[in-house]
């Protein structure tokens, strides 16, 4: 990653916003986007694949003999991870254009830092639930992506109501768990943490509004945690 922090216009001559949220502006060069996109078929490809799928199948190094190519594949280490997930979502962005993609890109990027940010107070913090942070971009484009495509199968005629409450509940029933049996944290500071969680825990209650929200939230906690 070769940037994250703002830059004057000016600076920008060569390089190109890869992600802005609020707190997090991202940047990566002009020349290295236009390797990715040239060298990892996963970008363009028609069928867009789960952030997780087109990691693994990556092309392996050793397709070409040029060194800047091969070093540019290797992307091996959990840092490099990262950055292979942010370039899909640069290039998945582009497709998943206008206001309504915008709004569901906010809303599941929120849902799931809430649960990473759940998860990692339980585990009381490291390095997965860092990477996770950067990671989360690729999961909520991906998510974004299948909604403008599938989002009418998701559609139901009953509401979502009461399988939210069951997720919701398994969490507060997480939550309730660790300051019971969690004999790392001392006595006089589990009530705080218990309210900082379920605080968590219902902001998410309020963005999961549908069945596609809760099916997708369901997916990532299942599947990360």
């Amino acid at each position: 990653m070769e940037s994250r922090t703002s830059k004057p216009d000016s600076l920008l001559k060569d390089e190109v916003v890869q992600v802005y949220n609020e707190d997090d502006t991202i940047r990566f060069s002009r020349k290295r986007l236009s390797l990715a996109y040239k060298l990892i078929p996963q970008f363009r490809d028609e069928i867009v694949e789960s952030p997780d799928v087109a990691y693994s199948g990556r092309p392996n190094p050793s397709i070409t003999k040029n060194t800047e190519e091969k070093d540019f594949l290797s992307f091996g280490c959990e840092v490099c991870q990262d950055d292979y997930m942010l370039m899909y979502t640069y290039f998945l962005k582009q497709r998943n254009l206008g206001k309504q993609a915008e709004r569901n890109r906010k809303n599941f990027i929120n849902i799931y830092r809430l649960i990473n940010s759940i998860y990692g107070e339980l585990q009381q913090g490291g390095t997965y639930f860092g990477h996770q942070y950067s990671r989360i971009y690729g999961y909520a484009e991906y998510s974004v992506y299948l909604r403008i495509h599938y989002g009418k199968d998701y559609e139901k005629s009953y509401s979502v109501s009461p399988q939210k409450a069951f997720f919701i509940g398994s969490l507060k029933q997480l939550i309730n768990e660790d300051e019971k049996y969690n004999m790392e944290v001392v006595q006089n500071e589990k009530q705080s943490r218990k309210g900082s969680l379920l605080k968590k825990v219902n902001e998410l209650n309020s963005l999961i509004t549908d069945h596609f929200y809760l099916e997708e939230a369901q997916k990532f906690n299942y599947s990360k945690y």
